[in-house]
Order: structure tokens, then sequence, then C-alpha cells
């Protein structure tokens, strides 16, 4: 488990990526996350409110195969795996 604060932090390779951060910013890292993800690999994305979960599942279908995971007392979390 490795913990980071910035994405300048973030492993080349992982099996698993957990972020719970801001729709906007989930989104402008999309691409970056996607290539730290290896094939089969999983995201999980939290910090989205119910209203912004399409669009941010949306920005990242290009690369995951990804749902909806869990909501909670008015937040969004998504769950993807690698293609």
């Amino acid at each position: 488990l490795q913990v980071c604060s910035a994405a300048s932090q973030l492993p080349a390779r992982c099996d698993v990526l957990l972020a719970n951060i801001l729709a906007g910013t989930l989104c402008g890292l999309a691409a970056d996350f996607a290539q730290r993800v290896r094939s089969g690999g999983s995201v999980v994305l939290a910090g989205i409110l119910p209203e912004q979960a399409d669009v941010v599942a949306a920005v990242y279908a290009p690369w995951f195969h990804i749902g909806l995971y869990a909501t909670r007392e008015g937040w969004v979390a998504l769950e993807g795996t690698r293609s």
C-alpha cells in the first residue's frame, strides 16, 4: 500500500488505484491514471457528487469498464476494471 498526496508521487504501474478527490480533478487525471493501472487492474473513484457521476464515468470509459460502486451521504463512488 502506498499513500500519495500528489499524482506525481504515484507508482508507474499499480494493480489498484483509489482516488478520493473532486470530480473535476478526477477527470483531469483520467489519462494519467489509465497509464498507471495495469491491464486487468482496478480503479476506485470517490468524492463525486451524484449529478457528476455520469460525466466522470464517461471520461474513464475509454480505458475502464466502469460503473457505480456505492453511494453514501450524498457522495458517489465508481469502480472500474482496466481494459
